[in-house]
């Protein structure tokens, strides 16, 4: 997953890293490593996001597929 999605996911929700972080049970260190792209997003983490931001993973996917554009 390009890691601006997770930016414009977070961004759009008015959440912080830190909030989302916590969210995930990870430092913020650990989920800036995921927006900047340094820690891959596993399947885990993607259930996660899919709670958090209460939006499918397909969805998620979706916004991913349209940035690729």
């Amino acid at each position: 997953m390009k890691n601006h999605i997770l930016n414009k996911l977070r961004t759009k929700h008015n959440y912080t890293e830190e909030y989302v972080a916590r969210k995930m049970n990870m430092s913020q260190s650990a989920y800036s490593r995921l927006e900047s792209g340094k820690t891959e997003l596993s399947l885990e983490r993607m259930e996660e996001l899919e709670r958090i931001y209460n939006m499918p993973v397909s969805e998620i996917l979706e916004e991913y597929k349209n940035e690729k554009r």
